[in-house]
């Protein structure tokens, strides 16, 4: 872990301080978990598994609207592809 200083509010300090003792956790655990929780609300979503759906070509012209149900098709579950 690195330190870093930052500035707030004295009225968000007090929340902070007053969250802690609630909690039972220092103020650098709730404003580390704060900061996490930020960032990751703020993160792109990662692409799912077919993201690669119309990346190629294969002669079909189906493919944009079916594309689900040919996967289901060549994906087994618990095998995998075919």
């Amino acid at each position: 872990m690195k330190r870093t200083t930052i500035l707030a509010d004295e009225s968000t300090l007090l929340e902070i301080k007053q969250l802690a003792e609630e909690q039972e956790q220092s103020v650098s655990d709730v404003i580390r978990e704060a900061l996490s929780e930020y960032v990751a609300t703020r993160r792109k979503p990662e692409r799912g598994h077919i993201s690669f759906i119309g990346a190629g070509r294969s002669g079909r012209t189906d493919i944009s609207e079916r594309a689900e149900e040919i996967l289901q098709d060549a994906v087994k579950p618990h095998e995998g592809w075919e």
